[in-house]
């Protein structure tokens, strides 16, 4: 049957993502997601490798679509179609989320907040913001202090931040988080009070410069890799944003 099944493949700055799904009912039968170590198009090539003998994937019985930092170019040599990430991800939360009203996204190398708000034909009408321009309150930024700090990524994950003592980090820009762990880790400070004190600067920075005014509503929907694999970074989003609200 033609196009049964539908690719979505997303190329970031960090990781490449894919999921093949049924067209008529939305079943997914195959996902992945790995970091691809700087070797965007390589790691591509070996995921589209595996749908077509893993998944059943021909030209002859799909549609492609690609998003991400990296996804132009390799949509134009896959045939896909590309498709710009903030909509990509309005799309799939319209779908899927019809209650979400405020999307987080913390990717590689950028951060997305996206505030849906309903128009007068009862419509949703999305504010997207991004951050592109400095991997400031990103995952980037957790990569290289914890590659100073050396804690292996099942404990990573694992890492709170409920109860653990906060110290003054900031999040504007990585270099500025960097020389503040460093100084805090020369006096002792305990990895666990460092991490958790990132995810603070991470979730304060975005929270005052991509919000642009616009308050987040609910109910807020946490995506991205940081967000998804480390509990402290969602329990820092979860203990702040109330706290705006307020």
């Amino acid at each position: 049957m033609q196009n049964e099944l539908m690719v979505g493949l997303d190329v970031g700055s960090t990781t490449v993502k894919a999921v093949v799904v049924r067209r008529e009912n939305d079943q997914m039968t195959w996902q992945d997601y790995q970091r691809h170590e700087t070797k965007q198009p390589e790691k591509s090539l070996e995921f589209l490798r595996r749908i077509e003998s893993e998944a059943g994937v021909n030209p002859n019985n799909c549609r492609v679509f690609v998003t991400g930092s990296g996804g132009g170019m390799i949509a134009e040599l896959v045939g896909g179609k590309f498709v710009q990430e903030v909509t990509a991800v309005s799309l799939a939360v319209e779908k899927m989320h019809p209650e979400v009203y405020s999307v987080v996204e913390l990717g590689g190398q950028d951060a997305k907040i996206i505030v849906f708000k309903d128009d007068e034909s009862g419509r949703k009408k999305k504010i997207p913001s991004m951050n592109d321009k400095c991997a400031g309150g990103t995952g980037a930024v957790i990569d290289k202090i914890n590659a100073k700090l050396k804690i292996p990524t099942v404990d990573l994950g694992n890492q709170g931040y409920h109860g653990v003592k906060l110290h003054k980090v900031a999040g504007k820009c990585g270099v500025f988080a960097e020389t503040d762990i460093n100084g805090l880790q020369k006096e002792g400070t305990p990895p666990d009070e460092l991490m958790a004190s990132l995810f603070e600067a991470i979730v304060l920075q975005n929270l005052s410069v991509l919000t642009r005014g616009h308050t987040l509503r609910p109910h807020v929907l946490l995506l991205g890799g940081p967000n998804s694999f480390i509990r402290g970074m969602r329990e820092a989003w979860q203990a702040n944003i109330p706290r705006m609200w307020k």
